[in-house]
């Protein structure tokens, strides 16, 4: 018999990480300080799999993105929502909250929303989470569908710890909720959140096994096409002893030793990092048959900001990948981004990486809009010329360049020329350098391919497989109101799905 809780929070698919998502264990935390009893269930990751693998798996993933009809997943969808909604109302909650990550759990909440409202209306509902907006700055029409159509009571915007406490604690005037603004936490805010609760998880769900933890919050740099320093515009950090003081905590009552930080970078303050790196450096000595590890987002930084001495310690600590924006192998590409390393640094860091055996994940941006058919060629060069790092540097080359909403690019777009006719954000031009999307498309082949032929790993995710997909298949002479007609078109054909779902029996699932 399942047991009855105040609230449950979950997740939803569809994001493509094998590892658990980390906002409801924090909130979690945070609701038991309130007083409230709570259930966590991360659904994203116990249909994941079967997402990917169902035998249409590629049109399931499409619809995740963009709501599109295909024959053959209705009975997929239908399960899954009545599974979902079915295993909420079974803990009898007074509240549910749902966290969205990306924009592509828009669509599954949408519809398991519908699925509460009908089955138990007294439930209330609340989201949040970045996948809720259509940009940085907190605005959405999503959301406001949302609200009109009575599918949520409430919706929270930024970090939201805080402002959840004080809704759990019965407050209505608060800063984050139901509103674009939010308040940012400081270091002594992020300091005083408990840690989070996983109890709830099944981690036989997790091929690999890792704790998620968040060390930071924002970024130092500030990167032009970056969305983060418009959605949080102070750094806030813990020190490196309260990180290492939660690793402890979670590895003792988990019995799991990998973790993986959430964080923009886990070294924007190179202080308490060298402070963390010593701490797991020192433990890792003294328990040599059971070592701390872990991954995390990571800057490379000017090599006399981080000498060989520190990448020793680092390498001590047990990184296993290093997750890191080199975004171009042109230097003057990189350095109109707001990169801030040279090609010298970039060597050093990879030396040094190939050293210690430290994994890079190299996130690569094609089409920046000073990319031109020279900066391709220089990284091609690079390519060429670097092979040596190929054990222990792998590429991703991404979907292509977006101009993201609330970005320095977005609020600049004279200064480059750029005309912008998405979404998919991918659809733009530029009349100064003459980057188009079929020019942007070919360099990305170009330079996949490149690197493929050389030996390096090559990484892909299923959203970028999706938005490579659609500027494959679309005319870029025209604008993307023909890709919105083919959308609304769909919806229509999708009459019979919608009159389905709203019926809702209530029987048995059986996931296929």
């Amino acid at each position: 018999m399942i047991e009855q809780r105040d609230l449950v929070l979950v997740t939803v698919p569809f994001t493509d990480t094998p590892i658990p998502l980390y906002a409801i264990a924090q909130l979690k935390s945070v609701a038991l300080e309130a007083g409230w009893s709570c259930a966590t269930i991360d659904f994203n990751n116990e249909f994941l799999t079967k997402i990917v693998n169902h035998r249409h798996g590629t049109a399931l993933t499409d619809w995740f993105y963009h709501e599109k009809y295909h024959p053959g997943i209705e009975k997929f969808v239908m399960d899954m929502i009545h599974n979902m909604s079915d295993r909420i109302i079974a803990n009898k909650p007074k509240v549910v909250g749902i966290s969205l990550f990306t924009y592509a759990c828009q669509i599954a909440t949408k519809y398991l929303c519908l699925a509460i409202r009908r089955k138990d209306p007294t439930i209330k509902i609340v989201i949040g989470g970045s996948g809720c907006f259509d940009n940085v700055l907190g605005e959405s029409v999503y959301v406001d569908a949302m609200h009109q159509m009575n599918l949520i009571d409430h919706h929270f915007t930024g970090d939201a710890e805080l402002a959840f406490y004080d809704y759990l604690k019965g407050k209505h005037d608060i800063i984050g909720m139901d509103e674009s603004k939010w308040k940012e936490l400081s270091n002594k805010d992020i300091a005083e959140i408990p840690f989070a609760n996983f109890d709830d998880y099944n981690w036989d769900l997790y091929k690999n096994p890792v704790i998620p933890m968040t060390a930071s919050r924002g970024c130092v740099r500030r990167c032009k096409f970056c969305s983060d320093i418009a959605h949080w515009k102070m750094f806030s950090f813990r020190t490196g002893q309260h990180i290492f003081d939660e690793m402890l905590h979670q590895k003792e009552k988990y019995n799991i030793s990998h973790f993986s930080f959430t964080d923009a970078l886990i070294n924007g303050n190179v202080k308490e990092f060298r402070s963390l790196c010593g701490l797991l450096s020192e433990y890792n000595h003294t328990n040599k048959d059971d070592k701390i590890s872990w991954e995390s987002q990571f800057i490379f930084r000017p090599q006399n900001q981080f000498k060989e001495n520190e990448w020793e310690l680092l390498a001590g600590s047990n990184p296993t990948e290093l997750y890191t924006g080199i975004e171009s192998l042109d230097p003057d590409v990189r350095h109109d981004m707001g990169k801030k390393f040279n090609q010298d640094d970039l060597n050093f860091n990879l030396e040094m990486s190939l050293r210690h055996n430290i994994h890079i994940y190299g996130m690569m941006i094609v089409g920046y809009p000073t990319e031109d058919e020279h900066s391709i060629q220089v990284a091609k060069d690079w390519l060429s010329d670097h092979t040596h790092f190929q054990p222990i540097l792998e590429f991703s080359f991404g979907g292509t360049m977006a101009i993201l909403p609330g970005t320095y690019l977005d609020n600049n777009r004279e200064e480059y020329g750029l005309e912008v006719y998405g979404p998919p954000w991918q659809m733009w031009s530029s009349t100064k350098s003459g980057s188009t999307p079929e020019k942007r498309l070919k360099w990305w082949q170009d330079l996949s391919n490149h690197a493929k032929e050389l030996g390096y790993e090559i990484g892909s995710a299923h959203e970028n497989e999706s938005v490579i997909h659609i500027l494959s298949s679309m005319d870029h002479t025209q604008d993307t109101k023909a890709y919105r007609n083919d959308r609304a078109l769909d919806v229509q054909n999708y009459k019979d799905f919608h009159d389905q779902l709203k019926r809702l029996k209530d029987e048995p699932i059986q996931l296929q």
